[in-house]
């Protein structure tokens, strides 16, 4: 395994989301709306994954780690002398349907960067997401973290 990009792309992320289908007579047509925040997400990782990476694309086998960081709800703190300080109630891990599964914020970066750091996102044979609370140290955004497999 050979590191070869890393890069932070700040942020809340968004899970790529179910399309909707639409029909014309016997053609369907599956699609995104163009109002949904994931479009500007993936333009957000694409330009960051672009000033990153200025070199072509990848063709061979590749893996890459997935740091999303999603903020806290604001009921999760304090409020007067507390406020800021986190409940003892507040969870650890983002388990709720509102920041998404990882699996779908994963789709959401892969495809945005497919063409940019990879050829195809059929290239990424070892790709692990993660999904944690943003903290003051760590913002929300996502941690790209690119790396070549061995060939042989």
């Amino acid at each position: 395994m050979t590191r070869v990009c890393s890069f932070f792309v700040p942020g809340t992320p968004v899970p790529q989301p179910r399309a909707r289908v639409t029909t014309r007579g016997k053609v369907a047509r599956a699609y995104v709306p163009s109002g949904h925040p994931v479009h500007a997400w993936r333009q957000a990782i694409a330009l960051v994954g672009q000033n990153a990476w200025r070199k072509p694309p990848l063709d061979q086998a590749i893996g890459a780690d997935w740091w999303f960081w999603v903020p806290r709800p604001k009921s999760h703190y304090g409020t007067g002398k507390n406020a800021g300080k986190l409940k003892p109630s507040a969870p650890k891990h983002p388990t709720s349907r509102a920041h998404g599964d990882a699996k779908n914020l994963l789709t959401a970066a892969e495809d945005a960067l497919e063409g940019i750091l990879y050829r195809d996102d059929t290239l990424l044979c070892d790709s692990l997401p993660r999904k944690r609370y943003a903290t003051p140290e760590q913002p929300a955004g996502v941690r790209v973290t690119l790396y070549t497999l061995e060939t042989t």
